[in-house]
């Protein structure tokens, strides 16, 4: 068969066409005229002479007809067209493989034809695909989570914020994308440690994990857009390299459970019953003041024991005497001046530990004897209560332990209860002689 010169290679020519990877066709806009090997494998045909004479249309997949016809009619009549054009063609079977052509006018048997070189892109749209959906259905997952997730840009600028940090934070996610998030809160005073205090930049988790290059875990007390506080416990780690860096953050609210930790911490080291501290409590702060270093002042402990609750229980019953035992208790720590710990440490037996020297002590005491002074209505009875109270001085150069002043204290509050109660005796008063 004749073919024109510019559609009909020589024989080197036509040797590097049939060999090349590409696929390589020549149509008429409705009949194939020429096509290598390469084009054959593409359309599932055995060899070209399987698809020479056919229409185009048969291997076109329909959503792909209407951009290729109107590519078709632009190249016969000369239109400039857009180099490339992605499309879906369709093997035996009804298999759809997606390709990319890029034609060009030329002759065939001197009329007018298109010459396409096309390249299977099947196996990178796949790719390319499956790329997305993982994408989405990462995006999927990361929005359903209980905990917030920020990321970052190595600049600190936030990426992304899921729904769940976006809530905590109490910001819509909007407003912080673009902006250095963590970096505003600092600025306008709302992000602190869990004590209180305030943090400095070089603080802030997505920094401290870019300093070290290890992940920053991290407690913050963060104050909301509607001026509620909240709690977040987290992690910062570093994804990629260099300016492909990614700083993640996730984190969740641990309010609930600070705030747990503190009510089980405030119960340990407090009477359920007056609020006062317990015995543990008044302990340790007698142990802290004695051992300051820093102490210049001598200390003072009352050892307060209540005259005659015994008969009001029995009279009246225990609920009646833990009434009495709440408002007494009211009325003793009403008296105690700042500085100064009152607890509770038994059933009726309160201590105070306060600072100041032995006549400030006497004053605290005869302080609490006057609180008790006057009657306490309970179940329409005029109740009078009184107390037995021992005292002890703690020198600063004073080297008893802990247990033996409060033994001191205790001694004392028994001489003052045997001396016929409502009164204060004095465990080696400073100044008097014994």
């Amino acid at each position: 068969m004749d073919h024109d010169s510019t559609a009909t290679p020589d024989a080197a020519f036509r040797r590097l066409v049939e060999s090349s990877p590409d696929a390589i066709c020549v149509h008429d806009g409705e009949v194939v005229q020429y096509a290598n090997p390469a084009a054959a494998a593409i359309l599932g045909a055995v060899s070209p002479a399987e698809i020479i004479g056919q229409r185009i249309d048969g291997f076109i997949h329909v959503d792909s007809r209407r951009v290729l016809y109107d590519r078709i009619e632009d190249l016969l009549d000369g239109t400039p067209t857009t180099s490339t054009v992605l499309a879906q063609v369709v093997r035996p079977g009804g298999r759809v493989r997606t390709v990319e052509a890029r034609s060009a006018p030329t002759t065939w048997d001197g009329g007018p034809a298109i010459m396409s070189s096309v390249r299977d892109l099947t196996g990178q749209s796949t790719a390319e695909e499956s790329a997305r959906v993982a994408e989405r259905r990462l995006a999927e997952i990361v929005d359903s989570l209980v905990d917030g997730v920020v990321v970052q840009d190595r600049r600190g600028y936030v990426r992304s914020m899921n729904p769940a940090a976006a809530r905590l934070l109490g910001v819509e996610a909007d407003e912080a994308i673009g902006t250095d998030f963590p970096a505003l809160l600092w600025e306008r005073g709302l992000v602190r440690r869990t004590d209180g205090k305030m943090i400095t930049p070089a603080e802030l988790p997505h920094r401290r994990a870019q300093q070290t290059g290890e992940p920053a875990s991290f407690d913050l007390e963060i104050t909301r857009r509607d001026r509620t506080v909240v709690i977040i416990r987290g992690t910062t780690t570093l994804v990629g390299v260099d300016h492909t860096r990614l700083v993640i953050s996730s984190f969740a609210d641990v309010t609930a459970d600070r705030e747990a930790e503190a009510r089980l911490r405030y119960q340990a080291r407090h009477d359920s019953l007056t609020g006062l501290p317990n015995r543990q409590h008044v302990v340790e702060e007698l142990a802290e003041a004695v051992r300051d270093p820093a102490r210049d002042c001598d200390l003072g402990v009352l050892y307060l024991d209540l005259d005659a609750l015994k008969a009001v229980n029995d009279t009246l019953g225990h609920s009646v005497g833990d009434d009495l035992l709440t408002r007494v208790s009211a009325r003793l720590a009403s008296v105690i001046p700042s500085g100064g710990v009152l607890g509770r440490v038994g059933g009726d037996e309160f201590v105070a530990v306060l600072r100041g020297s032995a006549d400030d002590v006497e004053d605290v005491a005869r302080a609490l004897h006057g609180a008790l002074r006057g009657t306490i209505g309970l179940e329409g009875r005029a109740v009078r209560i009184t107390a037995s109270i021992g005292a002890v001085a703690v020198p600063v150069d004073d080297h008893r332990s802990i247990d033996d002043v409060l033994r001191d204290a205790d001694y004392a509050m028994y001489e003052a209860k045997g001396s016929g109660g409502d009164r204060t005796a004095w465990h080696r008063r400073p100044g008097r002689p014994d």
